[in-house]
């Protein structure tokens, strides 16, 4: 698990939104959901035995201002984090280590395409580039259309996907309620 180049978070058929399907080359690997049974809400990436593998809290670990930590339920290690940047026209994101260093961005593809999504019409499917310090593309997260999101991350830098992939799922959840 964490091994690939290629990922497809799907949001699963009859939910509100908070729960997704990760799958890993083309086979399913976690799905998401809300813990609701302590103060916060987490959300949990479980695999099939119903084992959390990864955490993403709003209770930041990290000792910089972020919005999401993502943990490795495994190790109790954190992973990184994820801050939101950015106006609300064209979004932009901030992927954080371990070691509180800003090491990517997510950003909303064009200016003229977050126009039309906020103003026009939600079929237009979200696009974001992942790009390192250097401005290097590492990674893309592109949107399908469908009737429920579907998101293809395709890994060609150097990133874990243990951040990537639940940061596709919290922009998705996010931008949904914007």
């Amino acid at each position: 698990m964490f091994e690939s180049n290629r990922y497809q978070v799907r949001e699963k058929s009859f939910s509100d939104g908070d729960q997704h399907e990760i799958y890993e080359d083309g086979e399913l690997v976690l799905y998401s959901k809300i813990d609701n049974s302590e103060i916060r809400n987490d959300l949990l990436f479980v695999d099939k035995e119903e084992n959390t593998k990864l955490v993403v809290t709003s209770h930041p670990k990290l000792d910089v201002p972020v919005s999401y930590s993502i943990i490795d339920k495994e190790t109790e290690e954190t992973i990184g984090g994820l801050r939101k940047e950015g106006g609300t026209i064209k979004q932009e994101w901030k992927l954080i280590d371990g070691n509180n260093t800003i090491i990517a961005t997510v950003k909303e593809d064009h200016l003229s395409l977050s126009l039309a999504r906020r103003f026009l019409t939600t079929l237009i499917p979200f696009k974001y580039d992942v790009v390192s310090k250097k401005e290097e593309k590492i990674a893309d997260i592109d949107g399908e259309i469908k009737l429920r999101d579907i998101y293809n991350i395709d890994i060609c830098g150097d990133i874990d996907p243990r951040l990537i992939v639940p940061a596709a799922v919290i922009i998705d959840s996010i931008e949904r309620k914007m």
